[in-house]
């Protein structure tokens, strides 16, 4: 695909629309459920759905069928697939970072589920979610062809 330096459609949905990577700090705390050890944030789910909604339905800017949501934990991936659907939006690609190796999509929407606001004091051996796993990471943020927003 060409590199477009500036498309005015993204001035409506981008800080800097010259620079389509966007960081959406968030600040839910993660949770489980008793049927699962998989975790959840869903104030950040809440926020990808109000982004992808806003993108989608609002401004018009980008088709469900080319967008990707991507998060590490099946519970995330499960609450985003819900939220979305109760929007009108369950054509949106939801699933596991790893599900989109080897494919694009104009928009990658990345949920983190776990971050940290201060990570200076946090060692390899201890967990600050995928972001953590490079490959995994890497392979997630590269998938996206015109926008790429990690939330959390």
């Amino acid at each position: 695909s060409q590199f477009i330096i500036f498309d005015s459609k993204w001035a409506r949905f981008l800080p800097n629309p010259k620079f389509r990577v966007v960081f959406v700090p968030v600040s839910g705390m993660k949770q489980s459920d008793n049927d699962s050890p998989s975790i959840y944030n869903i104030v950040e789910a809440d926020r990808v759905r109000g982004l992808v909604k806003r993108a989608v339905l609002d401004l018009k800017i980008l088709g469900m069928n080319e967008i990707a949501v991507l998060a590490p934990y099946a519970k995330q991936i499960q609450k985003i697939r819900n939220l979305l659907r109760e929007q009108g939006l369950g054509g949106v690609d939801v699933g596991p970072l790893d599900s989109m190796q080897g494919k694009e999509k104009k928009a990658i929407f990345i949920s983190c589920v776990e971050s940290r606001r201060d990570i200076s004091g946090v060692t390899q051996s201890a967990s600050i979610g995928f972001v953590g796993e490079a490959r995994r990471l890497n392979t997630a943020m590269t998938r996206a062809i015109e926008l790429l927003v990690v939330v959390g």
